[in-house]
């Protein structure tokens, strides 16, 4: 009877031993007051990203106020953004090819989306730099106040055609965000372009 209980016993401890490992981890990345945070969840994602979700929550209730969309990749340890004011916060989503930040702006209750301005790049507008987007990403990088955000924006273009040339591009950024959470650019400052003839 006793080597049955033991047994018993030394099951029931390794089944709560595998379920205390199946719960997913999660990191927190609080806002500057405090009052609010964004979690990622440890986990795999597309383009070997160490967290494959991430959302808004109130930390003094837990309650979620928002669940970011990560269907197509996942999230870094430097992909949470807040502004100095906790009024915005900007989280980047990316996979092996292409990345985009999500940019919400906390506002009472109920967090908003903001929306981010259509934008040609200054390359884009010349026919001799066509070619396949291989890589997009366009990052947050700082905010620069509580409506004023800084985004890196760098990708590899491949041209197929005879004698193309691989293009590699790197700008700076700067959004502002008006009241109802509309971006506006105001300012685009070349970092890089290197065209490198193809192999």
């Amino acid at each position: 009877m006793r080597a049955f209980l033991l047994i018993v016993i030394i099951f029931a401890t390794l089944r709560l031993a595998m379920a205390g490992d199946s719960e997913p981890k999660w990191r927190e990345y609080p806002s500057p007051n405090g009052r609010d945070a964004v979690r990622l969840r440890e986990g795999w994602a597309i383009g070997n990203c160490k967290f494959n979700r991430a959302v808004l929550v109130d930390r003094k209730t837990g309650k979620q106020l928002f669940e970011f969309s990560s269907d197509e990749g996942g999230y870094d340890n430097d992909s949470v953004i807040w502004s100095p004011g906790s009024v915005c916060v900007a989280v980047y989503t990316r996979n092996h090819r292409m990345g985009e930040p999500i940019v919400m702006a906390i506002l009472g209750e109920k967090p908003q989306e903001c929306t981010l301005p259509e934008i040609t790049l200054p390359h884009e507008n010349n026919p001799k730099n066509d070619g396949r987007h291989v890589q997009s990403w366009r990052k947050p990088d700082k905010w620069l106040s509580d409506s004023e955000l800084l985004l890196s924006d760098s990708g590899l273009i491949q041209q197929q055609r005879e004698n193309g040339s691989r293009i590699y591009y790197c700008y700076d950024l700067w959004i502002k965000f008006d009241n109802d959470g509309h971006g506006v650019l105001k300012q685009v400052k070349q970092r890089a372009f290197v065209k490198e003839p193809r192999d």
